[in-house]
């Protein structure tokens, strides 16, 4: 990380806002559609993977970690398609 961007990243949320930041200065004047949709899903799937990943793929303790129900998770998992390797395919 070059001492700009670690000035910029001294938080979670600065991070996120210089890189908002950065992706709406290349989008300059394109026409934008879904963008609350498409920044909730480029965040919450490493969000899900990092978690599981930190948990060694337990989704009760990954669950608990992230404050959402298992079945959520489970539901989640299904949609990003999200496979661990002891984890047996549907």
């Amino acid at each position: 990380m070059s001492s700009t961007q670690d000035k910029r990243c001294n938080s979670l949320r600065d991070c996120v806002y210089s890189n908002l930041a950065d992706f709406f200065d290349q989008l300059e004047q394109a026409k934008t559609y879904d963008l609350y949709q498409r920044i909730l899903h480029e965040v919450e799937l490493p969000l899900l993977e990092l978690s599981l990943e930190r948990c060694g793929g337990n989704q009760s303790r990954t669950a608990v970690m992230l404050g959402i129900n298992r079945n959520t998770l489970k539901k989640k998992m299904d949609h990003y398609q999200i496979r661990f390797p002891n984890q047996k395919n549907p």
